[in-house]
């Protein structure tokens, strides 16, 4: 699977080392093909290597970047560019997002919030270049299947529907149940009301919650209906399951 590249701005050279640092770039899949320290030489190097990304602070030298994303954004529509910044005020926020910033990270940056937003925009960048019918190839069903899994996983108690990781990942959401079916051999529905059903197993077996609480933490909002999926899936009530798995 090719790397998706990357081109990072910043005009404090510790910064740049430092985003170089945080994050195991070539391990997860990314080629760093480009640093600039201000907005001139950042948008020439952008027009020369054409990168899937570009990482960019929002306050420049000599163009600020949001000329930048706006100007590369007009000639190169299918970079993504990724803002960062000092500052969380509204109304840079509004003007990043009327520039087509795909995301908006504050420093001081973290390792989470860069790895999040990094594998939201690979998935976007996948899903503009296989386009809605072309099957994928295997290593990349791999990756994007990783990272929706691991994001269910994190959000197992909220309503995590098609249309909220379509909305989360900038992927059309038959694209997103392509995935699924074609990874797991289950329609999206099925593997989450499974991931549910299974973490609900561990928490009655390792812990003392009540069953509705159980629920909530898992997603069925419905105590009764949770009590009633559980029992079809699995053969016994919650109570039932708790006495017969009980890890002492």
């Amino acid at each position: 699977m090719r790397k998706i590249t990357v081109l990072i701005v910043d005009d404090e050279i510790t910064v740049l080392q430092g985003l170089k640092n945080l994050f195991d770039w070539e391990k997860n899949g990314y080629a760093i093909v480009g640093e600039a320290m201000d907005g001139i030489s950042a948008l020439n190097l952008a027009f020369e290597v054409r990168p899937d990304i570009v990482l960019m602070d929002i306050n420049m030298p000599l163009m600020s970047g949001l000329d930048v994303v706006s100007r590369i954004r007009e000639s190169l529509p299918q970079t993504v560019s990724i803002m960062i910044s000092g500052y969380s005020d509204a109304h840079y926020m509004r003007q990043a997002i009327r520039h087509g910033v795909f995301d908006y990270i504050l420093k001081p940056i973290s390792f989470e919030d860069l790895s999040e937003t990094l594998e939201r925009a690979r998935m976007h960048i996948l899903g503009q270049t296989q386009g809605e019918t072309a099957p994928p190839p295997p290593e990349q069903d791999k990756t994007v299947i990783q990272s929706l899994v691991s994001y269910l996983n994190s959000h197992i108690s909220e309503e995590v529907s098609l249309k909220v990781l379509s909305d989360r990942f900038h992927m059309n959401p038959n694209y997103i149940s392509k995935y699924f079916k074609n990874e797991t051999g289950m329609n999206y529905s099925a593997y989450l009301l499974a991931l549910r059903i299974n973490k609900a197993k561990k928490l009655l077996g390792n812990s003392d919650r009540p069953v509705a609480e159980v629920a909530q933490m898992t997603g069925f909002k419905d105590y009764r209906f949770f009590s009633r999926t559980f029992k079809q899936e699995t053969g016994l009530t919650p109570s039932q399951y708790r006495m017969s798995n009980r890890m002492d």
